[in-house]
């Protein structure tokens, strides 16, 4: 029983470190200091990155760029050294779900499925950290980083999943209302897209950023992929409002869950209308992508307690 409670522990812990993974990553990225280490897992070369040029072989933007198989920037320190609290977060993150792997064989008795699915969640983080590699090899290309970014989700969902299977999210009794069930499900996947959607943006920002100095004009030569995700942000909205009348009836819990994702997704236009008039502040970006992924968890822990069916599946012994 002991270990049971260290288990659903460690299914918070690695679910409260996903989310703190996801905002440095976003801060790596909005501070274009992705390459800050030109190589992994090390940096430079190094488990400990250094702190000046001087520390680096004479030669090391020809040797890193002939190594990587593209041009490097400079050293710079504030780049490196976050992109390198990033690493140590992702290195944090691994160790807490191999300890949830091994709280979860208490339940081996009880529900194999708990040990099965922690593997899975485990499988997942050790793909992020080798998709993490590929965003450096590739130099940031816009694939490898939107892959990142659904992985992120994915393992997001699965840990929603086990918290509420082991209850430590509880899980509670509601009568079946397939209509809230189906609108949650379209809500997960469309706010899946809506972020991936955002990653898209960024990129596109990222392009612009480099022929336009002047941030305040960078809106003026943004590509239709913003636009969509403008309009998106708003059909969410009214469906996060159906939600959260509709859920007044039911368990207080998922009341309270859809009363939460009506706030994050009124803080997620906000920010957005925020970096639209205000030249895209750096940390408006990463506050505006951790707003969503918060939302696209309440989403699933709301999905799953509506849907019975999904519950046996981790909660049957």
């Amino acid at each position: 029983m002991i270990t049971q409670q260290r288990f659903k522990k460690s299914v918070i812990a690695l679910l409260l470190t996903i989310y703190l993974l996801i905002l440095a990553g976003a801060l790596v990225r909005v501070t274009g200091s992705g390459m800050g280490c030109p190589d992994w897992p090390r940096c430079f070369e190094q488990f400990v990155p250094p702190t000046s040029e001087s520390q680096l072989r004479p030669d090391y933007i020809e040797y890193y760029s002939q190594k990587t198989g593209h041009e490097i920037a400079p050293f710079n320190l504030y780049h490196t050294y976050t992109e390198y609290v990033n690493r140590l977060i992702a290195v944090f993150t691994g160790l807490i779900a191999i300890g949830m792997l091994v709280f979860s064989f208490s339940y081996k008795n009880e529900n194999k499925k708990m040990i099965y699915f922690s593997i899975m969640v485990l499988l997942a983080i050790g793909f992020e950290g080798w998709l993490g590699k590929k965003v450096v090899s590739s130099n940031l290309k816009e694939f490898v980083v939107s892959l990142h970014m659904l992985v992120s989700l994915i393992i997001v969902f699965m840990l929603t999943y086990l918290a509420v299977a082991s209850q430590a999210f509880k899980s509670i009794e509601v009568k079946p209302l397939p209509l809230l069930r189906n609108l949650s499900l379209v809500l997960v996947v469309l706010t899946a897209i809506q972020i991936l959607f955002g990653t898209q943006v960024r990129e596109n920002l990222d392009s612009i950023a480099k022929r336009i100095d002047d941030r305040s004009l960078w809106f003026n030569h943004i590509e239709i992929s913003f636009y969509i995700h403008r309009t998106f942000s708003w059909v969410l909205l009214l469906a996060s409002f159906y939600l959260y009348f509709k859920s007044k009836q039911i368990q207080p819990a998922i009341f309270n869950a859809s009363k939460y994702l009506l706030i994050t997704t009124l803080l997620q236009i906000i920010t957005g209308v925020f970096m639209y008039y205000f030249a895209v502040p750096k940390a408006a970006q990463a506050t505006h992508l951790l707003i969503g992924c918060i939302s696209f968890g309440l989403l699933c822990f709301i999905n799953i307690q509506l849907n019975p069916k999904v519950k046996e599946v981790i909660a049957s012994s």
